[in-house]
């Protein structure tokens, strides 16, 4: 999601953080509009910032709560949606209002994938902030009957963008449909953005001190990561010296440890000749500082507003992110470094604000959730109907100039028994097998190719 293209032709794209100026002769400029805040200065007390943050956020939930229908969250186990949901529950409390939380988890028949670092089911978390508020609907989801890209042609129709992630699309989908069943016009709150704003790790603390040359305060804060148990001493090392690697010399000693890298033809079917380098110089790297990461990572979000109109259009339900309120994205990039990483704990910030409002099991929580953990059944389940999808790509020109249509088909035929899959189906077939797919579908819809 770089420069003015866009899916079709003929239509550029406004960039984020630009405006485009028509003059009555034709003429057609563009203007950058927005400059990242200047940072704030550490503070020996961090208790005021802390409450700032606090403030502007519970604003941010607070101006989302308006509407005519009923109100709704997204409750997953994770930091994000329950930091909104528990502020929402809190305000509407206030006026005798009602939430209704929906929290998808996996189907009870299917395999559900789980490692020391993931957690496939997060509905038991979700349970337990549920219960903190009496005036909280707790609704769990199992999308029964639901598979891997069974709605394909209506996204398609609604939203018109190539799903990056047709394994998610099963929940969020479903959950979007559960919504619409409260009523059309109801409010929906979301965290989407939180990684980015409010639990956000602040890893990036590392390589700032490195860069500004605070070699003493850099191994003060890295004994302090591996204290905490946040990281290990390779994974200290991985986040502190990357930044200053060349992209070759970082991915060789990727896979001198056995660790896949991220070049593109790992998590897709794209021809060799279709890739530029050139657009993927920085892919895997991490940014020196926090601000540069979180600003790249804002300019890559448009999927997700096309994705809510969609919503909005198919289901009724209007999608709306509090941590990604403009005043909150602009605090975050300004406070420092230190309260997000501090004391060896990476989102500290997080954890001091909303300490009184969640359970200990959200706050202390070291794993992530596996969003789709039980995507292997789902696939299973759409087998035929995705190998028919891979064979349909095969007539499409354009979609057989870019990616490699016999690696898409051989991989449609050899789907793995969701019993006995191996860790490498996952790139294999949710990312190489699926993103193609759905770029083909999206390719075979846009020029009306149903063959």
């Amino acid at each position: 999601m770089k420069g003015t293209g866009s899916f079709f032709a003929g239509i550029d794209r406004v960039e984020p953080g630009t405006h485009v100026c028509f003059a009555a002769g034709g003429e057609r400029s563009i203007r950058h509009w927005y400059a990242p805040p200047p940072p704030l200065p550490d503070s020996a007390d961090p208790r005021p910032q802390i409450e700032a943050f606090r403030t502007l956020f519970d604003r941010a939930v607070a101006d989302r709560l308006r509407g005519i229908a009923g109100y709704a969250s997204l409750l997953s186990g994770g930091l994000d949606s329950t930091a909104v949901t528990a502020s929402a529950a809190l305000q509407l409390a206030e006026t005798d209002q009602r939430l209704t939380a929906i929290t998808h988890a996996p189907h009870p028949d299917a395999r559900v994938l789980e490692s020391p670092s993931r957690f496939g089911d997060e509905s038991a978390h979700a349970r337990q902030v549920a219960e903190r508020y009496p005036n909280i609907d707790h609704i769990i989801d199992h999308a029964p009957g639901r598979a891997i890209g069974d709605d394909r042609d209506a996204r398609f129709h609604y939203q018109e963008y190539p799903s990056l992630n047709l394994c998610n699309e099963v929940w969020m989908t479903e959950l979007a449909r559960r919504a619409g069943a409260l009523g059309r016009g109801t409010v929906v709150l979301t965290g989407l953005w939180g990684n980015m704003t409010i639990s956000d790790h602040g890893l990036e603390r590392l390589n700032a001190l490195l860069c500004r040359g605070k070699l003493l305060r850099w191994l003060i804060e890295a004994f302090a990561v591996l204290r905490s148990g946040a990281m290990t001493p390779l994974g200290l090392a991985n986040w502190s010296l990357r930044p200053f690697l060349r992209r070759e010399r970082f991915e060789a000693l990727q896979r001198q440890f056995g660790r896949q890298t991220r070049h593109p033809l790992n998590f897709s079917l794209l021809r060799t000749d279709q890739l530029s380098e050139d657009r993927y110089d920085e892919t895997g790297k991490t940014a020196r500082d926090r601000r540069h990461r979180i600003l790249g990572l804002f300019w890559q979000q448009e999927l997700v507003a096309l994705s809510n109109k969609g919503l909005l259009a198919r289901f009724g339900v209007d999608y709306r992110d509090p941590t990604a309120d403009r005043r909150l994205i602009d605090l975050c990039l300004a406070l420092p470094d230190s309260l997000f990483l501090r004391q060896g704990q990476p989102k500290w910030l997080y954890r001091r604000a909303f300490q009184d409002r969640l359970p200990s099991a959200i706050l202390e929580e070291r794993r992530k959730g596996l969003q789709a953990a039980d995507w292997l059944s789902r696939m299973a389940t759409a087998r035929d109907d995705l190998l028919d999808e891979a064979v349909r790509a095969r007539s499409n020109v354009q979609a057989d100039t870019l990616f490699d249509l016999d690696g898409l088909e051989c991989l449609g035929r050899s789907m793995p028994d969701p019993d006995k899959a191996l860790p490498s189906d996952d790139l294999k077939y949710r990312y190489q097998f699926l993103r193609t797919l759905s770029a083909t579908h999206f390719l075979r819809k846009v020029q009306r190719d149903n063959s």
